[in-house]
């Protein structure tokens, strides 16, 4: 069976089955950047533990991410929906039960399992089987739009209606997270079950001329300046891409005095909400300028001025709207510059014998700080709540100096690969970044929170 026998009404019902269903299924591995609070409380944790969870999930990700790819060409596309929609749901209802801490990490490297090794190889190459090649650019554009808007009924409309009807003090945070849990495990369950009837078996999941990455290639990419440059942009972009989620705790610290559920929708909509727009905005900036480094520069050197605005100016309520403006403005600005990131191996015209290996590199390399950014910044935040009675202004202030450095070296990393092309005598091009295939995506329409798979993707797809 091919896209041709199916009716566009199951093709598009698809599209949003996988689409939506690709920011719901990784809603609960990244709750943390949306209610920190509430999750530590219910969960009886403190900053430091919860960073181990997320550190546990992370490494996890990491470990399974190559693999991932390898079990998408050897299995069905309808198996490893289904698969890791189900299993997936499961670990979530036990997650339910709150249980204690050793348990819980055993669920968060489950859920690295089910949600990176089985399940992420399904969202673009589902997309890909499901429609013409030629539609491919304007159908991953509605995909990532799906994607935003199954962020935002979970996270605007079922989180906020719980968080409005359970209480303020621990027993309402457990019941607020028990039922959130319960409503996502659900709706996952449900989306397993319609994938399992509705994907079917398609004629061409499998290319038996597949080339495999060799050693003597990543070897090679290794040895491209342009590639470790770009790997070091990719490390500090997606670093303070995913720092500014603690904006969501340092607006409720007594000093600034933020409520919970306005916490909760800036969280969200800076998160999903942010996305939709800044992808798009900064593909077309990039291809106007006609650098990707440039813009990432430029994205750079915006968001030190956010950032020194939030260390600088004084901290108290009255501070509250415009700190919650310039959040929005700062994710919308650090979303931009972590995906046009991706357009930099093309911008020095890396090789396509080793491409994918350069793709990998610069994935492997980027997405470190999920080993270590919440323990580092958990501790410090636990640290200050013994040091001055919970008043952690002090660890939040330290958080902003370090993601501003993280935002100068990128800068400067970004430069050195202008240097680099410079060197190589090959200008760039960026005709060659949107190429109508799914490189394109890296410059006009990928809006996700998520990061990391999306963008690994993007990249690995530019081989093909």
């Amino acid at each position: 069976m091919t896209w041709r026998d199916l009716t566009r009404a199951r093709r598009w019902g698809l599209l949003m089955l996988v689409s939506a269903g690709s920011s719901i299924i990784f809603y609960i591995p990244s709750l943390r950047r949306v209610f920190p609070d509430q999750m530590m409380d219910a969960l009886g944790l403190n900053n430091e533990q919860v960073g181990i969870l997320m550190a546990a999930y992370g490494i996890t990700s990491m470990i399974c991410y190559v693999p991932s790819g390898i079990l998408a060409d050897k299995v069905r596309m309808r198996t490893l929906s289904w698969v890791g929609y189900i299993a997936t749901a499961v670990l979530l209802y036990v997650y339910a039960l709150l249980p204690s801490f050793g348990v819980l990490m055993v669920l968060m490297i489950g859920l690295g399992v089910t949600t990176i090794l089985i399940w992420w190889g399904t969202r673009l190459k589902l997309v890909r089987l499901l429609f013409d090649e030629s539609e491919y650019p304007s159908r991953i554009g509605w995909s990532y739009l799906f994607f935003a808007l199954g962020g935002l009924l979970v996270g605007n409309v079922i989180a906020t209606l719980l968080l409005n009807h359970t209480g303020t003090d621990t027993a309402g945070h457990q019941a607020f997270l028990r039922y959130l849990l319960l409503s996502v495990a659900t709706i996952i369950l449900v989306m397993g079950v319609l994938a399992f009837l509705f994907i079917p078996r398609f004629d061409n999941e499998f290319d038996p001329n597949a080339k495999r990455l060799s050693l003597s290639e990543f070897v090679a990419a290794l040895k491209n300046p342009a590639v470790v440059w770009a790997s070091l942009t990719m490390l500090f972009s997606y670093f303070a891409y995913t720092s500014i989620t603690y904006t969501t705790q340092w607006l409720q610290i007594g000093a600034i005095g933020v409520g919970a559920v306005m916490i909760a929708n800036i969280g969200n909509v800076r998160s999903y909400g942010m996305g939709v727009f800044s992808g798009p905005i900064a593909g077309a900036i990039t291809k106007r300028v006609g650098s990707t480094s440039k813009v990432v520069m430029g994205g750079f050197a915006l968001a030190v001025v956010g950032l020194l605005t939030f260390v600088l100016l004084p901290w108290n309520t009255s501070m509250a709207v415009p700190f919650i403006v310039l959040t929005l403005a700062l994710g919308f600005v650090c979303t931009g510059v972590f995906y046009v990131t991706t357009g930099q191996l093309t911008e020095a015209r890396v090789p396509t014998q080793t491409f994918g290996a350069a793709a990998g590199i610069v994935s492997l390399v980027g997405f470190l700080p999920d080993t270590f950014r919440d323990i580092w910044f958990g501790r410090m935040i636990d640290q200050a709540n013994l040091a001055d009675g919970g008043n952690t202004g002090d660890a939040f202030r330290t958080i902003w100096w370090i993601v501003i450095a993280a935002c100068v070296l990128g800068a400067f990393c970004a430069f050195m690969m202008l240097r680099v092309c410079a060197r190589t005598g090959l200008p760039h091009r960026v005709e060659d970044d949107v190429d109508g295939r799914a490189v394109g995506d890296a410059f006009g329409v990928p809006h996700s929170p998520l990061d990391r798979q999306h963008v690994a993707a993007l990249l690995v797809a530019r081989e093909d």
